[in-house]
């Protein structure tokens, strides 16, 4: 309610602040710390919505927190978090500002700027520079990061687990283009308003706040 919230806000200020501070001064190790924190959140709230606790028979001499932390799969856990930390922060980081970089200059050349200028005069909130922009980013985000993520996640978390090359290569044959659709599906309104209100060095973060709610959803 309104009296939580005011009591929280300067709670909530003060951490917006040290995270803008330490993002300032180390933009990296500060990225890898948020992904690996939401990420592991994620899966861990995850393994509770998939009813693993009931894959196992709980005896009267095990509580049912006790036995919920015991089938809790760390190992899983582990890998998304560190892939998320030490593999997926790094290069998204670096995605975002370059990302930003060549949208700006195809901006620059006039390509789809005409063409949202025009949707910009019928009433569109977006203006023609911006909305171009915007544009550029979802499509080259689309093309390239999708799918390029998505197939260093299934290799990245399968050597993690330890699965063998032909279970890596199956999976992706298996699940790529279905996850791929899905994640396109799902991504776009996101990665819109991302582009479109949410500075570039605040941009990984809400997609790491995605993936939380994600991995929950799904």
């Amino acid at each position: 309610d309104m009296l939580l919230m005011s009591k929280l806000r300067p709670y909530l200020h003060l951490g917006a602040v040290m995270y803008n501070r330490a993002l300032d001064k180390y933009p990296i190790p500060t990225q890898m710390v948020t992904s690996a924190a939401l990420w592991c959140a994620g899966d861990l709230a995850a393994q509770r919505l998939e009813a693993r606790v009931g894959d196992f028979a709980i005896d009267s001499s095990t509580s049912i927190t006790e036995h919920q932390y015991k089938s809790i799969d760390w190992h899983r856990t582990a890998a998304q978090t560190f892939y998320a930390s030490c593999v997926w922060a790094p290069l998204a980081h670096h995605w975002y500002e370059l990302l930003d970089t060549i949208a700006l200059r195809i901006v620059k050349t006039g390509v789809f700027t005409a063409m949202v200028a025009r949707q910009a005069k019928s009433g569109s909130i977006l203006g023609s520079s911006k909305g171009a922009l915007v544009a550029i980013k979802l499509v080259i985000e689309i093309v390239a990061l999708h799918p390029i993520s998505l197939l260093a996640y299934f290799a990245g978390i399968g050597f993690l687990n330890g699965d063998s090359r032909n279970e890596i290569v199956s999976q992706i044959k298996r699940d790529f283009f279905p996850t791929l659709a899905l994640e396109v599906a799902l991504w776009t309104p996101l990665d819109v308003s991302n582009f479109q209100f949410v500075p570039v060095r605040h941009q990984l973060l809400v997609v790491n706040c995605g993936c939380f709610i994600e991995s929950v959803g799904l």
